[in-house]
């Protein structure tokens, strides 16, 4: 009973992460960007001098999930709360 309320808050909270990546991102390029610098090793960036991009970019991701994760957390304990779960 609990993973399918987990599923259902992910799935029906998919309008709030839409505006939170609206306001973490500026486009899909900045989150394309943002995720290429996820998956590249923080040296090479340092030697390309793009080390502050990339350490922007993997912050940006990380607390994008961050957040997201935090919501559907917050909204379970809350009806676990109220119905008794």
């Amino acid at each position: 009973m609990k993973f399918i309320l987990i599923v259902i808050l992910v799935v029906i909270n998919f309008p709030l992460y839409k505006r939170v990546f609206n306001f973490m991102f500026e486009s899909m390029e900045d989150f394309n960007e943002s995720l290429r610098y996820v998956f590249t090793p923080d040296i090479f960036s340092l030697f390309k001098g793009e080390y502050m991009r990339d350490y922007l970019g993997e912050l940006k991701i990380g607390m994008f999930l961050m957040i997201c994760g935090v919501l559907v957390f917050l909204e379970y304990y809350l009806i676990s709360l109220l119905f008794g779960f």
